[in-house]
C-alpha cells in the first residue's frame, strides 16, 4: 500500500515523539499535509518570545484549543509530558522516533551550521540569540 492523499484517514490523532534532531516536525508536517490533519508544533506554542516558556495553564490551553477546533484530527511533534493527557492519552497513533546517535548528531550540526549562516529564523519564527 503506497502511503498517498487519503481523504477519511483511519487515524485522526497521531502525537510524535523522539530527541532534538530526530525529524518529528518534518514527519509531523508530512503526515498532516497527506492526511489533512491540524500540525501541533509543541515547541512554537511553549517557547514564544525570544523563547519565554508559556505558563502551563495557557500552553495546556492552546493545546485544547487546537485539538477542539480540529475536525479532521490533527498531528503533534513534541515531548512534553505535561500535555500527555491532552495528546498521548487521547492519541490514535503514538509513534516514537529513535535514531542512532550519530545520525541525530549530523542533523543537529548540520541544522545549527546552516542556520548560523543563513541567519533563519529558528523554529516558527523565533529569532536566535545574538
Amino acid at each position: 500500500m503506497s502511503f498517498k492523499t487519503m481523504t477519511t484517514p483511519k487515524y485522526r490523532r497521531i502525537t510524535i515523539h523522539g530527541h532534538s534532531g530526530s525529524g518529528k516536525s518534518r514527519l509531523a508536517h508530512i503526515i498532516g499535509a497527506r492526511l489533512n490533519l491540524s500540525v501541533i508544533e509543541l515547541d512554537a506554542l511553549y517557547h514564544v518570545n525570544n523563547w519565554h516558556d508559556t505558563p502551563l495553564d495557557e500552553f495546556r490551553a492552546k493545546i485544547e484549543r487546537i485539538t477542539k477546533s480540529s475536525p479532521n484530527g490533527w498531528v503533534s511533534a513534541g515531548n512534553y509530558f505535561r500535555v500527555k493527557d491532552l495528546l498521548m492519552d487521547q492519541a490514535d497513533v503514538v509513534v516514537w522516533l529513535r535514531l542512532p546517535f550519530h545520525i541525530v548528531y549530523w542533523r543537529l550540526l548540520w541544522r545549527t551550521i546552516r542556520d548560523l549562516f543563513t541567519k533563519k529564523p529558528i523554529d516558527m519564527g523565533r529569532q536566535r540569540f545574538d
